[in-house]
């Protein structure tokens, strides 16, 4: 890395992980179920317009010139319609609301998936940085060390295979080094690709979330997107059962009228095509005749379905069956919510447990240090000494940082199951 770029990095504020979780909304995964989600509000917007009340009206005019001596003909006609939507268009507003819902689902899973993904692209990076400081403080110790014996070696105070394979020792820590260096930068490319940026800042790990509590927990199970899905299968495999029943339901048909003479004295009401699998239209239509006549009318017709070879009662069985194993997968689902939440926050406690006795080694750690300082000060240990001590401190650090980051993985994981936690 160039001076320049060093300077750089060195001036960029820390990044902690708050604040790389805002920047998530910009990730593919979400935008394209943010796509989605706006597909099927516009699909249940025009689902729901259709399924309401509709007017319509018109008219029409002609008039005759008749030979000399008749009388001039005008006629007229004019109707308003009124049309009240029952059966399919509202069935199709229901599925398109459960459409709607589960992209609902996806975008709170997806959210959910994408911060797990962060968080642990976040942690990997942090893991690897401080693995990059230990093997630096180790390679240094064990140059520290083969210097030594080949000194003594020279004086007879040490043997050459000692020598050998404290030599040995140096390049197995200079290997494990160079892979640090590989891994550090791999995980921090992979973290760029995540955030979105070409040079990662230095990560800082503020304070860890508060474990949730085992009664919010389970309260944020029914909203949890894989529940939601399964209701949404449910809601679906109902509206298709309902369907294939009313398709033995006859269809009637009905209309009443009346009609006027030529002064125009007349109006007809009628409803057109009432199926209780369709919609009903109400009908008002007028006319001024150009003939005289007066009378009422009335209509009735029906159809009954008899026989279809079959189809529809094997469509029912299998849209029935389909049911039942919706709403058996919907119970399926309830206990492994309830199931994996168990386990996951078992373990994050665990982790979280796992904390406090990793931060009083390192507080051992550092005071093992300060008093390999004095000693270094006072002449009684030697800088290989103070090496040591401080490779021991970065060990101690290491193993709380892995004891935070297990924790803060775990707590994802289980904010994932439930699709919560983070930005949302």
């Amino acid at each position: 890395m160039s001076s320049l770029a060093t300077l750089a990095l060195a001036q960029s504020p820390p990044l902690q992980l708050d604040q790389a979780l805002v920047g998530l909304e910009q990730s593919l995964p979400i935008q394209q179920a943010q796509q989605q989600l706006a597909q099927a509000q516009a699909t249940l917007e025009q689902a729901q317009a259709q399924a309401g009340v509709r007017a319509d009206a018109g008219g029409q005019g002609t008039y005759q010139f008749a030979v000399p001596g008749s009388p001039n003909v005008l006629d007229t006609n004019f109707r308003l319609g009124l049309s009240l939507p029952l059966g399919p268009a509202t069935s199709g507003v229901a599925k398109a609301r459960g459409d709607f819902e589960a992209a609902q689902a996806r975008l709170q899973q997806a959210r959910a998936d994408e911060r797990l993904k962060l968080v642990q692209a976040y942690a990997q990076a942090l893991r690897s940085d401080k693995q990059l400081k230990v093997d630096q403080l180790r390679f240094k110790v064990a140059q520290q060390q083969t210097a030594a014996l080949e000194i003594q070696a020279q004086t007879g105070a040490a043997t050459n295979l000692q020598v050998l394979n404290a030599r040995l020792a140096q390049d197995t820590a200079q290997h494990a080094l160079y892979q640090a260096e590989y891994n550090q930068r791999e995980a921090q490319a992979s973290l760029n690709v995540l955030l979105g940026l070409r040079q990662t800042p230095p990560l800082v790990l503020a304070a860890l979330p508060a474990l949730p509590s085992p009664e919010l927990l389970q309260g944020a199970v029914p909203n949890s997107p894989a529940l939601r899905l399964a209701r949404v299968q449910v809601l679906q495999a109902d509206l298709v059962q309902q369907s294939t029943s009313l398709q033995s339901i006859p269809s009637l048909n009905v209309g009443v009228g009346y009609q006027g003479n030529q002064l125009g004295s007349g109006l007809s009401f009628s409803t057109q095509d009432y199926n209780l699998r369709g919609n009903v239209s109400y009908q008002l239509s007028g006319a001024l005749p150009s003939t005289t006549n007066l009378g009422a009318y009335a209509t009735l017709g029906a159809s009954i379905p008899i026989w279809d070879g079959g189809g529809a009662a094997a469509a029912q069985r299998s849209a029935q069956a389909s049911l039942r194993a919706a709403q058996t997968n919907l119970e399926q689902t309830r206990l492994d919510i309830a199931r994996k939440l168990e386990a996951a926050l078992g373990l994050t406690q665990l982790d979280a447990q796992a904390i406090g006795p990793q931060q009083e080694a390192v507080q051992i750690a550092e005071q093992g240090l300060t008093a390999a300082q004095q000693r270094l000060t006072a002449g009684t240990a030697t800088p290989l000494d103070l090496l040591a001590a401080q490779l021991q401190q970065n060990l101690s650090q290491q193993a709380l940082l892995q004891a935070k980051l297990a924790y803060l993985e775990d707590l994802y994981k289980l904010y994932a199951l439930l699709g919560i936690g983070g930005t949302q």
